[in-house]
């Protein structure tokens, strides 16, 4: 269904800007203008495409870089920067989950701290800005990392401060449907640099008013194309620099 919907709105398009264009012709003789009319119609439902490729190609060159430097054991991890950022509430206004526990659930960590700046009433809707405030999300129930819920068994309630001793920034850079993405994990106490991480991604798209119809669910950040660094690890490098307690003692086991 959706298929058929995007369908009959390129071939509209193309009606409509084909009329466009022969308006346009018919009211100037310029060439100039009849280009630029010809490039506005191209680029109007194509400039996100057109914008990452132009980016994504050279920053490949030089932005990818990783590092461990120092890795820790711990009970919990605290997050800032631009990705992991967001409380979710339900239908019912409850503060239910943040975009840190969503992805960290089941991982082993007693605890996942996040430096909120965000409010949402969907994990597909665009989210609407707050205060900045600490939220520390506690595992209530733990499950396998290959069972997906849609709400994780976490509690997630306002703290004065974080707790963690380790720090995790991730912040993401758009631009059209390339993304450029950082990672740097740091001590809070010695603020000594642990890991870094650095990529650039290229999310799937349509060639036709992607930027309109699909950009809200590329928040979930995972529907990439390509990357550099062959395999993106954007969400989950932290873990080879903190891992959980539990983890380690089965390790010794």
């Amino acid at each position: 269904m959706e298929l058929m919907i995007v369908l009959f709105c390129v071939i509209l398009y193309v009606f409509l800007a084909r009329e466009f264009l022969k308006f346009v012709s018919a009211r100037t003789y310029s060439r100039f203008y009849h280009w630029l009319s010809l490039a506005f119609v191209i680029l109007l439902p194509t400039w996100d495409v057109v914008l990452g490729c132009v980016v994504y190609f050279p920053a490949c060159l030089i932005v990818p870089k990783w590092g461990i430097y120092e890795t820790a054991i711990t009970d919990g991890i605290y997050y800032e920067g631009n990705v992991k950022n967001a409380i979710y509430t339900d239908d019912f206004g409850k503060e239910v989950f943040t975009s840190s526990s969503f992805h960290d659930d089941g991982r082993g960590f007693s605890y996942i701290e996040s430096l909120i700046t965000a409010r949402c009433s969907s994990y597909y809707q665009s989210c609407a800005p707050i205060s900045p405030k600490v939220y520390r999300c506690t595992v209530i129930k733990k499950y396998p990392q290959s069972y997906r819920v849609l709400i994780p068994a976490t509690r997630c309630t306002p703290v004065e401060s974080a707790e963690s001793n380790y720090f995790v920034m991730i912040k993401r850079m758009r631009f059209g449907i390339c993304e450029l993405r950082f990672m740097k994990i740091r001590n809070r106490s010695t603020d000594k640099l642990m890991g870094e991480y650095r990529e650039v991604a290229l999310r799937n798209f349509l060639p036709f008013f992607n930027w309109k119809f699909f950009d809200g669910r590329a928040e979930l950040g995972r529907e990439i194309a390509f990357s550099c660094p062959g395999k993106s690890r954007f969400y989950d490098f932290q873990y080879t620099v903190l891992r959980p307690k539990i983890e380690a003692k089965e390790d010794e086991q």
